[in-house]
């Protein structure tokens, strides 16, 4: 992990001043609400700051306030927060709901709005230094490698993974232009006044998904088996000579992911 310093920014004013002296000295600088994905970047080596600046002392930035018929909310309140806030809560349940269903308790203590939705793709060849579209490069690796958790709708020509379930409710409400702006700007708040939540709490629904991901997996699983067990008959000797015979699949200790996808 890459060496760096910490900068804590009383307001904004200090924020960019702190950002704007470290470029001047040729040095990269990076903003840090809760911080918890830009450490798993720089562990990762996806980005090298050598400052990294603090929004957290900054006042004011994480509460939520009554305005013009909607809510004002600051991109430094935590998850854990956002979910709990008894007028989000009331006037935009579907939001309260997809901040208390991110990730664990743990990071949504920490983890910010700001940062949730401004947070780098997850996508594996990104994160692993892969020179693909995100990262600078010419191409996407994920169009025929691992992409069981990326886009499955829409077009190239990058398939980046999208976890921020509380962007995915902001379908679901009516927000402003500036709230929009705001939100592909990586600004310190967003407003949504006069808008609707349209929540959709179907348990049915949710069982669904995990009962169609169950399926997939156990036919995925099924289908590893009869590769490796095809594989192996290939490769076996003379069946009256036990010493000869390549190890068969049921004579394998089971993966633990073949396991768990058989489960019902």
């Amino acid at each position: 992990m890459k060496t760096f310093s910490n900068a804590n920014a009383r307001d904004v004013r200090q924020a960019i001043a702190l950002s704007a002296d470290a470029r001047q000295q040729g040095r990269a600088a990076s903003f840090a609400g809760g911080g918890s994905d830009l450490l798993a970047l720089v562990k990762e080596r996806v980005v090298s700051p050598d400052v990294i600046v603090s929004l957290k002392p900054i006042k004011g930035f994480d509460r939520v306030a009554a305005e013009g018929g909607g809510l004002t909310i600051g991109g430094l309140i935590t998850l854990d927060a956002l979910s709990r806030d008894p007028a989000v809560r009331r006037q935009y349940g579907v939001l309260a709901e997809a901040a208390g269903s991110v990730a664990t308790p743990q990071i949504r203590n920490v983890g910010t709005l700001a940062g949730n939705l401004c947070q780098r793709p997850w996508c594996w060849y990104y994160r692993n230094g892969f020179a693909c579209f995100k990262a600078g490069g010419n191409q996407c690796f994920s169009v025929a490698g691992e992409n069981q958790f990326h886009a499955i709708f829409g077009g190239g020509p990058s398939y980046i993974v999208r976890q921020r379930r509380d962007r995915a409710a902001d379908g679901g409400i009516d927000l402003s232009k500036r709230a929009r702006r705001a939100r592909r700007c990586g600004a310190d708040s967003v407003a949504a006044p006069g808008g609707r939540a349209r929540a959709h709490r179907s348990g049915d629904h949710r069982g669904r998904r995990r009962a169609g991901r169950r399926d997939r997996d156990r036919r995925r699983a099924s289908a590893r088996q009869e590769r490796v067990q095809a594989s192996a008959d290939e490769e076996s000797g003379p069946e009256d000579d036990p010493r000869s015979r390549a190890p068969r699949l049921n004579d394998r200790p089971r993966p633990f992911r073949s396991v768990r996808a058989c489960l019902p």
